[in-house]
């Protein structure tokens, strides 16, 4: 009888043992990831840019909508620092830069630079209302990463980004060969609908170092 006693004592405590083993919770062993915030990068991607409204000053300066003053000094470019500062005029403030391309010759170091404000409306002849500033790097951009015989030639061109796009091949190649086998002494303002199917604007000028 004791020995019966003892042994439903003990499939008691076994039983009681279980459940309790049970009502344990699960341990999780998914291991958690931190999240991290997406960075996205922006088409001005090493370029820093900014648009403000034109002083009165400024805009007896230009003749024209995406000029650049030749050898002004503020708009300029520093072997040191390896920057590139511009300062180029516009009708409105939804301008900003769309791409650049080093488009340099063996003598001449120029740059086509692309402005957008995501139209196709011209602005060459409109009236000056903001400047762009821009400044980037001539590190693993421009050929050599200096200025060549200190003169940078400067092409601005406006267009709608989806058509400069369509064209970009033939544009870039188009002032490539302007700057190797053309006299470039100075930049005109004009529509490049000479050598394309449909009116875009080029601008610029010669920026001169100290």
């Amino acid at each position: 009888m004791k020995s019966y006693h003892f042994f439903f004592i003990v499939l008691l405590l076994c039983v009681f043992s279980c459940k309790e083993e049970k009502k344990q919770p699960e341990v999780n062993t998914e291991v958690k990831t931190k999240s991290t915030q997406q960075n996205t990068t922006p088409a001005s991607k090493g370029t820093y840019s900014n648009i403000r409204p034109i002083s009165t000053s400024e805009n007896s300066l230009y003749t024209n909508n995406l000029q650049i003053i030749d050898g002004k000094t503020e708009s300029n470019y520093d072997n040191t620092s390896k920057t590139i500062t511009l300062e180029i005029p516009v009708s409105n403030a939804n301008f900003s830069f769309y791409k650049k391309f080093d488009i340099s010759s063996s003598t001449k170091s120029a740059i086509l630079y692309v402005v957008t404000d995501n139209t196709d409306s011209p602005i060459l002849s409109n009236k000056k209302t903001h400047i762009i500033e821009d400044t980037f790097s001539m590190a693993n951009f421009l050929d050599g990463n200096h200025v060549k015989n200190n003169k940078l030639y400067i092409f601005t061109f406006n267009d709608a980004p989806k058509d400069f796009d369509k064209d970009e091949k033939t544009i870039v190649k188009y002032y490539t060969d302007l700057v190797a086998n053309g006299n470039v002494s100075s930049i005109a303002c004009l529509q490049t609908k000479s050598f394309l199917p449909e009116p875009k604007e080029q601008c610029g000028g010669i920026i001169v170092g100290n």
